[in-house]
């Protein structure tokens, strides 16, 4: 024990009481927290693969995919098969395999008559994908997948269905939002959430988006574009993380981002102009349609693979740079703005082991408390509001996750006595400086 109180500097004798948290999602669904034993599952598939015991490799392949906290996957065998579903967002993929071949679908949307103009933007997106098809099936554009069992081994099938649930969880909000032809289909698994957090969600929308707007109006749109650029886009990704919002709400923020960093020949001045358009466009949406967005609905595929540690910490730096130069510069707010987007960027980007994004979990409620708190969070992060840190919170809440994720990563450190809690920015630059030295690699 003697290396974690080198670590944390923490009284042996003090024992800190965490608040339950209510069970609120944020963010995008990550499956970097899978166990012991669903890694035993995968390897165990492999081997009967090899083995040519196709039933055993792939009832394995589905213990591996199936996250009993959130009922993600079900599946039984019987007689020679082995029925599935699989759970992606607001779409349900449903299939089943046997000795020879195995056959899944995800029934996208359904519709009135056939248009020309659907027809054309599934054939395209037909030509794109490397597993499944789009195709029509009574009066429903659907997107199937199938294989003889001795051509695909678990690692291809997992990319298979992970692209057949992924591509019908993005086009059934794709089409209904862009075609009135086509109407939402399979929704019985949706789940409406409280409607006091979405009361809550709904207020800080509001309140954020005319923040961002009135910020932008006051800046030097010439002096200052690249902290225009900043600020959009920290509502952007703010939005997507607090609020994880589904729908056509979900589809506008991956445009407009797309459209941002789209190598597309317009300077930055230029996208930022397109860029406040497109946020000006989502705050016209009534509180109905924003509303419609939120919901809850489970997952089995992450959107992104694991990111390499280099690349997080390439960005951490390069941006903590700029940081550094608005202090030397005694732009304060500039330098928020940015540390902000470190935070909300990486978000949006990276997908991190569990234990990197609940340490970084801290930095969320240092930067909007009072939304955490409307929410139902307890713990205090800040001393009776008067924006001194809680530093006995804060480190014991670090030595938590700490503590928790060493059996996956022998290795893992963070030394708090690295970290500076004289005030907001001090603390998170250096919270940032300390996260690039995590050591995450896996012992799965």
């Amino acid at each position: 024990m003697g290396i974690f109180n080198n670590f944390f500097q923490l009284n042996k004798k003090t024992k800190f009481h965490f608040s339950d948290e209510p069970p609120i999602f944020f963010g995008r669904y990550s499956d970097s927290n899978k166990t012991k034993l669903q890694y035993e599952h995968w390897n165990k598939s492999l081997n009967y693969y090899k083995d040519k015991k196709y039933l055993e490799a792939y009832w394995h392949f589905f213990k591996y995919l199936e996250d009993k906290t959130i009922k993600n996957v079900l599946f039984n065998r019987e007689n020679n098969k082995i029925n599935f579903k699989i759970f992606q967002g607001s779409k349900v993929v449903s299939g089943l395999l046997n000795f020879q071949e195995i056959y899944a679908e995800a029934e996208v949307v359904s519709f009135d008559e056939i248009n020309e103009a659907v027809m054309l933007k599934l054939l395209h997106e037909n030509n794109s994908l490397n597993y499944s098809k789009f195709v029509i099936k009574n009066n429903v554009y659907s997107i199937k997948y199938f294989s003889q069992l001795e051509d695909v081994n678990p690692q291809s099938l997992y990319f298979a269905l992970k692209e057949l649930a992924t591509k019908a969880d993005m086009f059934d909000d794709v089409l209904t939002e862009k075609f009135n032809c086509v109407h939402p289909i399979n929704m019985e698994h949706v789940l409406e959430l409280p409607i006091e957090e979405k009361k809550v969600k709904l207020k800080y929308f509001r309140i954020w988006i005319e923040e961002t707007i009135r910020k932008i109006e006051k800046t030097d749109t010439k002096q200052k574009a690249d902290i225009i650029s900043y600020t959009l886009l920290n509502f952007l990704f703010k939005t997507h993380y607090l609020l994880a919002p589904e729908g056509t709400l979900l589809d506008n923020i991956r445009n407009l981002q797309k459209s941002f960093f789209a190598k597309d020949g317009f300077n930055q001045k230029e996208k930022n102009r397109f860029l406040l358009e497109g946020v000006k466009g989502i705050n016209k949406k009534t509180d109905a349609e924003i509303m419609k967005s939120l919901y809850k609905v489970e997952f089995t595929f992450a959107e992104h693979p694991l990111t390499n540690i280099d690349i997080v910490n390439g960005f951490f730096a390069d941006e903590l740079d700029k940081v550094q130069a608005c202090i030397n510069n005694n732009e304060i707010d500039d330098a928020l703005e940015i540390c902000r987007y470190i935070l909300v960027y990486s978000a949006f980007t990276f997908r991190l082991p569990a234990v990197a994004s609940n340490l970084v979990q801290i930095i969320w409620q240092v930067f909007y408390p009072v939304y955490f708190k409307e929410l139902g969070f307890v713990d205090e992060y800040f001393i009776n509001n008067t924006g001194e840190l809680n530093i006995e919170l804060i480190k014991a809440k670090i030595e938590k996750n700490i503590i928790n994720a060493k059996k996956q990563h022998t290795n893992l450190k963070f030394n708090t006595q690295n970290i500076e809690f004289s005030d907001k920015l001090t603390f998170v630059i250096s919270f940032y400086k300390e996260f690039r030295n995590l050591a995450l690699e896996s012992n799965k």
